[in-house]
């Protein structure tokens, strides 16, 4: 199982997933840097390169993730969301002959459960659900993959594996099935490896982690990584300063706050409450 997913990841360098400047855009929207990388994501889609344009409906999509943390306005960023993965599957069946692009239309489906569970919409969340891991199951028989696929599988088998046991019997019972080591060797992966997907894994191992000591590695090690990576992000600055607090080193907390705290008038009332939580360290006496 690992020589195959060793294989799949070892991808071509052009890939829209590994190319140098849509890993630049990525991490502008990891950075929170949200006007900067939707100037860059208007410069791909106006590129010739379908490689460009699968980066810019990527990004886009996934921008909104960040956004919801961020902003306030949630309802209309659920809206553009949908939006952008009805743009992104369109994308991938129009290029499925290339696999890097076949698969959007995977992780389209996938992000559509995350939306719909988010939003509540339990029965649609199912659906997706379903015809996500209808997709996954026939993909994996092609024995071959990309990172997007892998991502795909890897939060499917972990979330499922991972669920409360309850929710595990109920969803047993509509024929779902987690491959736990599957998803945590592949998420390990991808958390090594430079591409897109790189700060998302690393934000998902740490999210598990949480829930499941011992998974991958402590979250202190993701989220001093990631707020390296991203220093003037205040949610990625709100988990480490919580992972800091958690181990009772509040002055390295406080310090990793203070260092978004020049902009919190500009945040969301959202990020503006976590950051007074993280802020009353629970390891100070």
């Amino acid at each position: 199982m690992l020589s195959v997913l060793v294989l799949a990841l070892s991808v071509p360098s052009t890939a829209w997933y590994v190319d140098d400047g849509c890993v630049e855009v990525a991490n502008l929207v990891y950075s929170a840097k949200i006007v900067d990388a939707k100037a860059r994501i208007a410069k791909l889609n106006a590129s010739k390169s379908l490689d460009d344009n699968a980066c810019a409906l990527w990004v886009s999509a996934t921008m909104k993730e960040m956004q919801l943390a961020l902003d306030d306005d949630a309802e209309h960023l659920w809206a553009e969301m949908h939006e952008d993965l009805d743009a992104l599957e369109r994308f991938g069946r129009e290029h499925d002959d290339q696999l890097r692009f076949a698969d959007l239309v995977i992780e389209a489906q996938f992000r559509r459960v995350r939306v719909f569970a988010a939003q509540k919409e339990r029965m649609s969340a199912m659906s997706a659900a379903r015809k996500a891991q209808s997709l996954i199951e026939e993909r994996r028989r092609l024995r071959k993959g990309s990172p997007t696929y892998f991502y795909a599988e890897a939060l499917m088998n972990l979330a499922i594996t991972h669920a409360d046991w309850h929710v595990r019997a109920a969803l047993a019972l509509l024929g779902f099935r987690g491959d736990g080591a599957r998803g945590k060797k592949a998420m390990g992966m991808l958390v090594a490896k430079r591409s897109v997907y790189q700060s998302e894994a690393m934000v998902v191992a740490r999210s598990f982690t949480l829930r499941v000591p011992g998974l991958f590695d402590a979250p202190l090690e993701y989220s001093e990584r990631l707020r390296a990576k991203h220093p003037t992000n205040p949610q990625l600055a709100y988990d480490h300063a919580r992972d800091l607090g958690a181990l009772g080193r509040c002055d390295e907390a406080k310090e990793t706050l203070a260092g978004v705290m020049p902009n919190v008038s500009t945040y969301s009332k959202n990020i503006r409450a976590k950051l007074a939580r993280a802020s009353a360290c629970p390891g100070e006496k």
